[in-house]
C-alpha cells in the first residue's frame, strides 16, 4: 500500500512539474549580425508560419516573449542582406539566446512584396513573378507622376489620351485590362475605360509593384493583364522630415513636404505636394498648355503593445487640373478624388490572423470643350461625371502547418455612377459581393504551389468565377523556375452599358448595350531566375495573353453607333533582364523584350512594341555622397492615325524605331561640403538628353531637364 501511494505520489509530482514547464511561457533572445559579424541594426525577425515577428534594436538584439513550448524556425531579414532562417527548440527551456548572421545581398532579393499574393512576402518566395520600384529609383527618375516612374520600365508602354492624360498597357493588352491599386485598393475613376497614371503623384510613395498577367483571382474585374499596385510611405522613426523643391522645364515646378512621428503604439505621416507643368505636347495635334495639381494625404497606424492589434486609418484629396488645346479647340478638365480608407487587423492566435477594412471614395471629373469662334474659345459641350464607391472586406489568414496556410475574404461594394451622358445625368447604382481564398503549399523546400479563386456576383453582368495556379520549383540555391496560369475578366463599364447619347447634330447616335457580358482572358507565365555568385542575376519569362469576347463599337444601322461581345485577340512574346554586381561602387542591369499582339477579328496585328529594351548603369563614390545613375530604352513603335474629324483612331499604322531614349541623374549630398549638412542633398537630371522628338507620338516631345533640392531628417 506504501509502494503504491510513493507511486502515485511521484506520478503526479511528475505531471504536476511537467504541466508547471509547458505552460510557462517560452522566450528566445538574441543578436542579428552581418558579414563581419557585427550587428545588424533594425533588422526584422519573423517566426516563419506565423504572423509573430520583431524589430531588432540599434545594437541588433531582439526578444520573442509569451511562446507556446515547441521548435520554431526563424528568419532574421533586412534590406541590403540576405535572409537568414534558423531552428530553435524551446519544448525543455524557458529561454534560450541565439544568433543569426546574414550575408550581404547586392541584388536586393529580399524586398518585401504584397501584391501578387495579397500577404507580405520576400521576392525570392514569391511564386508569381513581381517587378519593384523602389523609392529610390522614383526620386532620381524626376518623374513627378506614376506615368512618368513607370516609363522606361521593361513591358510597359505608356499611351496618350485623347486630351492628353497618359495610361498604361502591360505585354501589349489595352490600358483597360489593367488593374491600378493604392495601398491594395482600386483606383476610383476612369477617362475613357482607362486610369490615368499622370493624375497620381509620386511624392508620398514608397515603392511600386506591377505583377504581370492575369489578377482577378484575387482583385476581381479588370486585371486581365496586370496590376500596378502603388503602396504609399509609413512612418518609421520618432522625428521625419522631408521637403523637396523641384523646378524643370516646361515651366515645371513642384513643392512637397511630409512629417512623420512613430511611438510606441501609434505613427502618424502626413504629405502634401504643389504640382505646375507649363506648355509640352502630349500627342497629335494636342499640346497641353497648363496642369495643376495639389495632393494632401495622410495615414495613422496604431499597434497594441503585445502586437496583436494594429489599426490604420489612410486619407488622401487630389485636386487636379489640365488645359489642353489644338487650333480650333480648347479642353479644359478638372478631377477630384477623395478617398477614405479604415481598417483594423487582429492576430488571436500565432497562427491566425482577421482583417476588416472599409472604403469610401468620390471621383469627380468636368471635361469642357471650347471652339475657336473669330479669335476666341467658346464653350460649347460641358460634361460632369461623378462616381462614388464604399466597399467593406474581411480578410481571414490561417497557417494549419509548417508548409501549409491559407486566406479567404469576402467583400461587399456598391457603385454609384452619374453623367451628362448615361441616361441623361440619371444615376445608376451598381452592388456586388465577392468571394475568394488563396492556398500556399510548400511540399517540400523545393517547390511550392499557390492556388487561388475568386467568385464575383454582380447585379448587372451577373456572376463570374476567376481562378488561378502558380509554382515555384528551386532545385539550386542559384535556380528559381516560375510559373502561372490565371483567368482574369473586365466587367463592363457605365458607358458601355448606359451610354445614351442622341445628337442627330453631330452625324451619329451612340447607345450603350445592358445586355453585355464580361471580357475574359487566359494569361500563362513561365520563366526562370538564376544568380551566379550572388552578383549576377539573370532571369527569363515567357508570356500567352488570350482575350475573349473582347467588347467593340458597331453600327446598328446608319449613324446608329453602339456595343457588342465580338472581339478577340492575343499577346505573346518573352522578356529577359540581367543585373549585375560589379563592385561596391558599380552596377548595372539591362532588359529586351520581344512581343507581338495579333486581333483575330481584323485578321491584323496591333500596334504595339515588337521589340523594346532598356539598360541602367548606377554608380556611387565618396561614402554615397555622389550617386548616379544612367538610363537607356528603345523600342520599335507602331503609330496609330488619330483623326480630329472623326474624333477616333484610323486603321493607318506608321512603323518607326526611335534612337536611343537617354535618361541620366546625379546627386549630391550636402555632406561634401560640411558634415552636418548630410540632411541636405541637391539631385539633378533629364529625360531624353539627345533630345529625339517625333511629330507623330506624343512621348518623343524632346529633351527635359530638372533640378530638386531635398531635405530629409530622421531621428
Amino acid at each position: 500500500m506504501i509502494h503504491h501511494t510513493r507511486l502515485l505520489t511521484i506520478s503526479l509530482a511528475f505531471i504536476l512539474g511537467a504541466t508547471i514547464l509547458y505552460a510557462t511561457p517560452r522566450t528566445i533572445s538574441g543578436t542579428v549580425t552581418g558579414e563581419e559579424q557585427d550587428a545588424l541594426p533594425h533588422a526584422s525577425v519573423q517566426i516563419l508560419g506565423t504572423k509573430l515577428g520583431v524589430v531588432a534594436d540599434e545594437n541588433g538584439k531582439f526578444t520573442l516573449t509569451n511562446l507556446e513550448p515547441g521548435r520554431y524556425r526563424l528568419r532574421a531579414s533586412c534590406v541590403g542582406f540576405e535572409s537568414s532562417v534558423i531552428g530553435v527548440d524551446v519544448t525543455n527551456r524557458n529561454a534560450v539566446d541565439v544568433r543569426l548572421h546574414t550575408r550581404r545581398n547586392y541584388l536586393q532579393l529580399d524586398q518585401i512584396v504584397v501584391t501578387a499574393t495579397k500577404t507580405e512576402r520576400i521576392y525570392q518566395e514569391v511564386a508569381v513573378p513581381t517587378m519593384v520600384l523602389t523609392g529610390k529609383e522614383i526620386q532620381e527618375s524626376g518623374a513627378v507622376d506614376v506615368a512618368g516612374a513607370i516609363s522606361d520600365r521593361l513591358g510597359i508602354d505608356l499611351r496618350p489620351g485623347r486630351v492628353g492624360g497618359q495610361s498604361a498597357e502591360i505585354q501589349g493588352s489595352d490600358p483597360k485590362y489593367l488593374l491600378v491599386l493604392i495601398d491594395g485598393e482600386p483606383v476610383v475613376g476612369k477617362f475613357d475605360d482607362r486610369t490615368e497614371l499622370n493624375s497620381l503623384a509620386t511624392n508620398r510613395i514608397d515603392r511600386i509593384e506591377i505583377v504581370k498577367g492575369p489578377g482577378s483571382s484575387l482583385y476581381g474585374s479588370e486585371a486581365m493583364s496586370g496590376v500596378i499596385n502603388v503602396i504609399t510611405k509609413t512612418a518609421q522613426k520618432p522625428i521625419e522630415l522631408a521637403a523637396e523643391a523641384k523646378s524643370g522645364s516646361n515651366d515645371m515646378y513642384e513643392f512637397a513636404t511630409s512629417y512623420g512621428t512613430k511611438q510606441a503604439n501609434w505613427s502618424l505621416l502626413l504629405n502634401g505636394s504643389s504640382l505646375h507643368e507649363g506648355k509640352t505636347q502630349r500627342r497629335d495635334y494636342i499640346t497641353l498648355i497648363a496642369n495643376d495639381r495639389y495632393d494632401v494625404g495622410g495615414k495613422f497606424r496604431y499597434f497594441s503593445d503585445d502586437d496583436r492589434i494594429k489599426g490604420e486609418v489612410n486619407a488622401n484629396y487630389t485636386d487636379n487640373k489640365e488645359e489642353s488645346r489644338n487650333p480650333d479647340l480648347r479642353y479644359v478638365t478638372k478631377l477630384v478624388r477623395t478617398d477614405f480608407r479604415p481598417s483594423i487587423k487582429f492576430r488571436y492566435r500565432p497562427w491566425a490572423e482577421g482583417a476588416f477594412k472599409i472604403r469610401y471614395s468620390k471621383y469627380d471629373r468636368k471635361y469642357d470643350v471650347y471652339v475657336r469662334r473669330s479669335g476666341y474659345h467658346d464653350e460649347t459641350q460641358s460634361n460632369e461625371t461623378n462616381e462614388t464607391t464604399s466597399s467593406a472586406e474581411f480578410d481571414y489568414w490561417r497557417q494549419f502547418s509548417a508548409g501549409y496556410e491559407a486566406n479567404f475574404g469576402v467583400a461587399a461594394q456598391k457603385s454609384t455612377y452619374s453623367a451628362a451622358r448615361i441616361s441623361w445625368g440619371k444615376g445608376q447604382e451598381v452592388f456586388q459581393w465577392s468571394v475568394f481564398a488563396q492556398s500556399e503549399r510548400r511540399w517540400a523546400e523545393e517547390l511550392t504551389t499557390i492556388v487561388g479563386a475568386r467568385f464575383d456576383r454582380n447585379e448587372t453582368f451577373g456572376d463570374f468565377f476567376s481562378p488561378k495556379i502558380s509554382a515555384m520549383y528551386t532545385p539550386s540555391d542559384w535556380l528559381k523556375i516560375r510559373g502561372s496560369v490565371g483567368r482574369g475578366f473586365r466587367a463592363p463599364s457605365w458607358v458601355e452599358l448606359y451610354l445614351t447619347f442622341p445628337h442627330p447634330a453631330v452625324g451619329y447616335e451612340a447607345y450603350g448595350n445592358p445586355d453585355l457580358k464580361p471580357e475574359t482572358s487566359v494569361g500563362y507565365n513561365l520563366g526562370y531566375e538564376m544568380l551566379y555568385k550572388r552578383k549576377l542575376l539573370w532571369t527569363v519569362n515567357g508570356f500567352w495573353n488570350d482575350f475573349r469576347d473582347q467588347i467593340d463599337d458597331y453600327s446598328v444601322r446608319p449613324s446608329i453607333l453602339s456595343y457588342r461581345n465580338i472581339g478577340s485577340s492575343y499577346s505573346r512574346g518573352f522578356e529577359t533582364t540581367w543585373k549585375w554586381y560589379m563592385s561596391q561602387y558599380l552596377s548595372a542591369s539591362a532588359g529586351y523584350q520581344w512581343m507581338e499582339s495579333y486581333d483575330r477579328e481584323s485578321e491584323n496585328f496591333l500596334p504595339h512594341p515588337r521589340h523594346s529594351g532598356n539598360v541602367r548603369i548606377e554608380g556611387k563614390a565618396l561614402t554615397n555622397r555622389i550617386t548616379g545613375s544612367l538610363r537607356a530604352r528603345v523600342s520599335e513603335r507602331y503609330v496609330q492615325r488619330f483623326d480630329l474629324l472623326l474624333g477616333d483612331y484610323t486603321n493607318e499604322f506608321e512603323k518607326f524605331s526611335t534612337k536611343p531614349i537617354f535618361d541620366a541623374t546625379i546627386t549630391l549630398n550636402g555632406a561634401l561640403l560640411m558634415n552636418n549638412w548630410k540632411e541636405f542633398a541637391v539631385t539633378a537630371g533629364g529625360t531624353n538628353l539627345l533630345d529625339e522628338t517625333n511629330d507623330l507620338y506624343g512621348p518623343y516631345i524632346g529633351k527635359k531637364v530638372f533640378i530638386a533640392l531635398n531635405y530629409n531628417f530622421a531621428k
